[in-house]
């Protein structure tokens, strides 16, 4: 067999230093970096499904908070805290319409991540 025209390896020292060193690279990769990867994702993922499962109370949310949910950015979100701070506290989710640019479809798509404190309140205000 006759040695590849690209390989560098010429003695014997060096066929021991590559597989010392191939054998270091496997260990960062397997043991080391690997790990703590997967630990870094796993801990994030964990993170993002805790605050994924808290519901952000409309009522006593600061502007900031209501800005986590989606469709809402800061303009909506200074509405909201005005319309409740003027009209007094929301009874279901429902009454988010009241705010200038919230509409049924804003709504319908805050029911997964919002709330007015009463989870059984949530619903229909005409219930």
């Amino acid at each position: 067999m006759q040695p590849d025209k690209h390989c560098k390896i010429n003695t014997c020292a060096d066929l021991c230093a590559m597989h010392k060193l191939y054998f270091h690279l496997s260990e960062i990769i397997n043991g080391g970096i690997m790990k703590k990867f997967f630990l870094a994702v796993l801990v994030g993922s964990l993170f993002y499904a805790t605050a994924a499962l808290a519901a952000v109370n409309v009522n006593t949310a600061s502007a900031d908070q209501l800005q986590t949910l989606d469709g809402i950015g800061s303009v909506k979100a200074q509405a909201i805290v005005a319309d409740r701070e003027a009209n007094g506290n929301y009874e279901s989710l429902d009454q988010l319409t009241r705010v200038d640019g919230i509409g049924d479809k804003t709504v319908a798509g805050l029911r997964s991540e919002a709330t007015v404190g009463d989870d059984t309140q949530n619903g229909d205000s005409a219930s």
